[in-house]
């Protein structure tokens, strides 16, 4: 979907990136279709500036524009993979065929509570068993108010099923229905969904309250701006997004790097998505990551020799050079290379500060003294020609050798090397990126 023709000179669009940690937007005058003039920009570290508070910066900024489309790319629903869901989400289930879902990876996080199941036969349901049953739910979660509904045509009739619909929708619970309740990945895919609901709504709510209910919401998926997505599809709207700023390229493989990660993204859908709650049927791009994560730790091990954190910290309170952090993370180590980077300066503004530098220089300084033996010690300079190095290999070894496009606001931290044939994405900027795909 595209901008509109002839727009008046107050119409404007916001193309918004909104990652897991950080969100990164532009408002674009759509008064030149052809070529929109940004009007305003902003990042920001969501750990210290709401999602809500940068949207009403943006309404202060620009009080005279009339945003008319929101375009958003987004990783912002990876911030759940890490939790149980479905807490306020109940299921309407074939007697049996409880918790099916989780039957083939009993390791993968839950995404419901088994008390909020309804079991159900085609005997038993009618007006008063679905009363008494939601009854039931309310009082073990007075705030469920999503439902699945799991009921195979072959065992449920036609007229069973509309009555449990008509009853859940009088009651103003949200309805997902899965149409495939014998196939587990479309079971998980639907209670994903219905998991995932309270953030997306989070999202459109606090757009629509800062720019007017009218305002007409597109994320990427697949290969477009649509309004009309499943939330399951969301988790790849990133490598999606990116992918085909590659496939621009006429390239194969890309690597973006930002401080929420290093990846690999290939043009080659893979499908199933292995995610953290067992396989979801969905197309996706993303290869691998590229270790090490920005936010790992770097630390003394064991051995008391410089090592880096298999598992990333947490995003807050984010890393040294945010002013909040305490522990030293690969992202910190780069400070220096980073000093001049619009994007990082606009998340961390005080990064550049003596106090900062100061800061991350003692953390290493202690590192590198207390290791073990002078033989085998590491200095922060090594430790960074060791990552890029590795970074580099990864990347290699992942493309085959083949064209690699680089992206993201951090990918000069990727050397130049004459065995890595790479087209750079020059001044990568999610707004700008997000509004040349919004005019085609």
């Amino acid at each position: 979907m595209s901008v509109e023709n002839n727009a008046p000179n107050n119409a404007s669009a916001i193309a918004l990136y909104l990652g897991e940690s950080y969100a990164s937007l532009g408002v674009f005058n759509l008064s030149e279709k052809k070529s929109p003039q940004l009007s305003f920009e902003k990042s920001v570290f969501l750990p210290q500036i709401s999602f809500k508070n940068l949207l009403n910066q943006t309404k202060v900024a620009l009080p005279e524009a009339q945003i008319k489309k929101v375009f958003i790319v987004t990783r912002y629903l990876d911030r759940l993979k890490s939790f149980r869901l479905g807490g306020s989400v109940a299921q309407v289930v074939l007697e049996g065929f409880e918790n099916s879902y989780a039957a083939t990876n009993t390791k993968a996080l839950s995404l419901a509570a088994s008390t909020l199941v309804i079991s159900v036969t085609e005997e038993k349901i009618d007006e008063e068993f679905l009363t008494a049953e939601l009854a039931r739910i309310k009082k073990i979660n007075p705030d469920a108010n999503k439902i699945v509904l799991q009921l195979p045509e072959d065992k449920i009739s036609a007229k069973k099923r509309e009555l449990v619909h008509a009853f859940f929708t009088k009651a103003e619970f949200k309805i997902f229905v899965c149409s495939q309740p014998s196939d587990l990945g479309q079971v998980r895919r639907s209670l994903l969904n219905a998991g995932s609901e309270g953030t997306k709504e989070e999202i459109l709510s606090e757009i629509k309250e800062a720019f007017g209910e009218d305002t007409e919401i597109l994320f990427w998926t697949g290969t477009e701006f649509t309004t009309k997505f499943e939330n399951y599809e969301l988790f790849a709207s990133a490598s999606d997004f990116l992918a085909s700023c590659i496939s621009d390229e006429k390239a194969q493989f890309g690597a973006y790097l930002d401080h929420e990660s290093f990846r690999m993204i290939t043009t080659v859908p893979k499908r199933p998505w292995a995610s953290p709650w067992g396989l979801i049927p969905l197309e996706h791009k993303d290869l691998a990551e590229l270790p090490p994560h920005p936010f790992s730790e770097i630390k003394l091990d064991h051995l008391s020799m410089l090592s880096i954190a298999k598992k990333p910290m947490q995003y807050e309170p984010g890393p040294v050079m945010a002013g909040r952090g305490m522990k030293p993370l690969v992202i910190d180590a780069f400070q220096e290379d980073l000093a001049d980077n619009n994007y990082m300066q606009s998340l961390f503004p005080n990064m550049n500060s003596e106090l900062q530098k100061k800061k991350i220089q003692n953390h290493f300084s202690v590192l590198e003294k207390g290791q073990a033996t002078n033989l085998l010690s590491t200095t922060k300079k090594e430790m960074k020609s060791y990552i890029q190095a590795g970074l580099l290999t990864e990347i290699k070894q992942m493309s085959k050798n083949k064209p690699v496009v680089l992206m993201g606001p951090l990918q000069h931290l990727i050397p130049d090397d004459k065995n890595v044939v790479a087209n750079r994405t020059k001044n990568f900027f999610w707004p700008t990126e997000i509004m040349k795909k919004a005019l085609t």
